[in-house]
């Protein structure tokens, strides 16, 4: 609270301080120089004087007592000094040494000081005096005089201050505080209020110069204003316009996704269509086999001419053709159940439960044509088990469009290279680590940063569109709620981490 009222008059305090410093320092010197000199002079001065006047008086009357041996007169004179508390006590003696006359005071005194003469009658010595006094209540009286002059002092100075404080409040603090509220009010958007002091002084032109700016502020305001209201309605015709081309944009890019699905499933069908030609093919075979051998085989037959090497010959080759075929369609079958799961998967955001390793290797599967006629090896790692509740068809389409993108850009049509799915669980099995990762050409620097705006690529007319890994990103972190972060470097490759929680509750 103290430190807080201080901050808040600092130049009050300030201004207080340069006063008692300036003011105040003279008088506390001069002061304590007037208290210590009155201090000194009663014990120094007026003690000491009072003291060698009782003396003197005791060496004059004494004479006569010593000279007649006098000791009544003697003793009667030292009870009137003694009466002076002050006198500690007295000895007299004659010329011999021998004791006249002595007094002790009962109430010991500190501070004594001891004064010695000799008694002289008629220009002769007949004896000696001494005595002791003590300044103690002669240092007691100026000590209080001393507190009393200090409490004045003090009082005085108390004054001074309160008077001080309060004029300094009246006539400085007061209307600069008054100035930093009108100030304040202005800096907070207050400008209709006036900030003027009825001074002529330094106070009342700053006054008036912050109230004269104020004034120029608010003309300032109203010019913003008016222009503020003008762009307003400029901004809101042009954000109407924008809205509707954001609108139109978001149509395209819809379609663009949809194209690029279609396209993706029309280029799955062309692979499935050319792996099913090689089972199917030498199916036909088979069976054309198997037709021309029955036919054989009945002429035979017919003619009675059969042997048993011709009958076993028969059987061997309807039993090769029979397990030909067999495997030739199992594998065509194989491949047709892959693609009709991947192809329902592509064409539907739907979520289901799935093995993710053997999805996986479903997708592979469907991929597998890409690389026939090229020296570039697919490979997908992970055989632990990872039950997924998520959106397989995205999903899909994520891992087609990175096979893709590494084949057009990672390696030219005559570099061999590899390319690896692997997947497992991370986080206590709650999220699925999905790498794609390829040891190509690499992606340079520059272009890091850019790979997943919309249109970006490097080979714009030669296989990229510069979609693909801008869908995969927004499929990632929209449909499938992961992350996804690509690494690469010229001449090592580049890799793709992917990170999807395994119930996918978007």
């Amino acid at each position: 609270m103290m430190k807080t009222l201080v901050q808040r008059n600092r130049l009050l305090w300030t201004l207080i301080i340069t006063i008692l410093v300036a003011i105040a320092s003279p008088a506390v010197f001069f002061g304590a120089g007037e208290i210590y000199f009155r201090f000194q002079n009663t014990v120094n001065v007026t003690a000491r004087e009072q003291a060698e006047q009782a003396f003197n008086v005791l060496l004059r009357s004494a004479s006569e007592a010593v000279w007649t041996y006098n000791s009544e007169s003697i003793k009667q004179l030292i009870d009137g000094i003694a009466s002076d508390k002050a006198v500690q006590r007295i000895y007299v003696e004659d010329s011999f040494g021998a004791p006249f006359a002595e007094y002790v005071s009962p109430t010991p005194h500190d501070y004594q000081f001891t004064l010695r003469g000799d008694i002289d009658y008629e220009g002769e010595v007949i004896g000696h005096v001494e005595m002791v006094y003590s300044l103690q209540l002669e240092y007691q009286e100026a000590f209080r005089e001393a507190l009393r002059l200090l409490f004045i002092f003090i009082a005085q100075a108390a004054l001074s201050l309160v008077a001080v404080i309060w004029l300094l409040k009246k006539q400085v603090t007061n209307p600069i505080n008054q100035i930093i509220s009108s100030a304040q009010g202005i800096s907070k958007g207050n400008l209709d209020t006036p900030v003027a002091l009825d001074r002529n002084d330094e106070l009342g032109a700053l006054s008036q110069q912050i109230d004269e700016a104020r004034i120029a502020l608010k003309d300032l305001f109203q010019t913003l204003e008016d222009r503020v209201d003008a762009r307003t309605a400029e901004l809101s015709a042009v954000n109407t316009e924008l809205e509707s081309t954001i609108k139109q944009l978001k149509r395209a890019q819809k379609e663009l996704v949809e194209t690029e699905k279609l396209s993706a499933l029309g280029a799955l069908v062309a692979g499935v269509s050319h792996e099913l030609n090689t089972p199917l093919g030498n199916s036909i075979m088979m069976a054309s086999t198997l037709v021309d051998t029955v036919e054989r085989f009945q002429k035979q037959l017919t003619s009675g001419q059969i042997m048993r090497s011709e009958l076993t010959n028969y059987l061997d080759t309807i039993t090769n053709s029979a397990k030909i075929m067999q495997s030739n369609i199992g594998a065509a079958a194989d491949l047709v159940k892959s693609f009709k799961q991947v192809s329902v998967d592509r064409t539907s955001e739907q979520a289901r439960d799935f093995e993710l390793v053997e999805y996986l290797h479903e997708v592979e599967a469907t991929l597998r044509h890409l690389f026939k006629h090229r020296p570039v090896d697919l490979v997908v790692e992970g055989n632990a088990p990872i039950q997924m509740s998520s959106y397989p068809g995205p999903l899909n389409q994520v891992i087609n469009n990175l096979i893709n993108n590494a084949l057009v850009h990672a390696f030219e049509p005559e570099d061999e290279g590899k390319v690896t799915i692997t997947a497992e669980l991370v986080d206590h099995g709650e999220t699925a680590e999905i790498i794609v990762r390829d040891n190509g050409a690499g992606i340079a620097e520059e272009n890091l940063s850019r790979v997943l705006e919309p249109f970006f690529t490097t080979k714009l007319g030669k296989g990229g569109s510069g979609l693909g890994m801008h869908i995969v990103h927004n499929l990632v972190t929209n449909v499938l709620s992961g992350t996804m972060k690509i690494t690469s470097k010229v001449g090592e490759g580049t890799t793709v981490l992917i990170q999807i929680p395994t119930k996918n509750t978007n």
